[in-house]
C-alpha cells in the first residue's frame, strides 16, 4: 500500500503536536467519564441541576440563542442555490 501523501504545509512536528494534543483530550475525556460513572444516579442529577443553575442564567441563554441562530447560514445557502432551488420551467 503506498504511503499517504503528506500535506506540504504540515511538518512532522505539527503532526506530533496534534497527536499529543489529541491524546491529552482523550485522557481528559476518559477521566471525566470515570468521574461521571462513579456517581450514583441521584448524585448525577444533583450535579446536573447545580451546573444548570450556575451556567444557564437568562443572560447566558439569551446570548446562546443569539449565537446559535442558523438563519444567516440558511439564507446564504438559499442565495447560493443550495436549498430551495427555483422551480423548473
Amino acid at each position: 500500500m503506498p504511503a499517504k501523501p503528506k500535506h506540504p504545509g504540515v511538518s512532522d512536528a505539527d503532526r506530533d503536536y496534534m497527536r499529543r494534543l489529541g491524546q491529552y483530550k482523550a485522557d481528559a475525556n476518559a477521566e471525566a467519564l470515570r468521574i461521571h460513572l462513579s456517581r450514583t444516579p441521584v448524585e448525577r442529577l444533583e450535579y446536573s441541576l447545580r451546573m444548570s443553575r450556575e451556567h444557564f442564567t437568562p443572560e447566558t441563554l439569551t446570548r446562546y440563542l443569539a449565537e446559535d441562530n442558523p438563519a444567516p447560514f440558511y439564507e446564504r445557502a438559499r442565495r447560493l442555490g443550495f436549498i430551495d432551488p427555483p422551480p423548473l420551467p
